[in-house]
């Protein structure tokens, strides 16, 4: 017999959001700080710099995007089993 906690699993749908959150907050204090840094360097230093941090904002997007996917599954497949549940109850009723 399966055992759905559904409370746990929302709960859990929400963390990753804010997991997500936090992520994206701690991305852009870290930005901010070499930002101020890769603005005292010139030439090919500046051009490389750039580079590499397209390079993480991307993979910090894709990141963030696949958090979020994750907790709409999670949540949906709660919404889901919980309907799934109620409707095979109301056959006993």
């Amino acid at each position: 017999m399966l055992d759905y906690k559904f409370g746990e699993i929302d709960a859990m749908s929400d963390s990753l959001r804010s997991r997500s959150v936090a992520l994206n907050e701690t991305h852009d204090e870290l930005k901010g700080y070499v930002a101020a840094l890769a603005a005292t360097w010139e030439g090919q230093a500046q051009a490389n710099y750039q580079s590499v941090q397209r390079d993480w904002d991307q993979a910090h997007q894709q990141l963030v995007e696949v958090l979020n996917k994750i907790a709409t599954v999670v949540r949906d497949g709660n919404s889901g089993m919980q309907a799934t549940e109620g409707r095979e109850a109301m056959k006993w009723a």
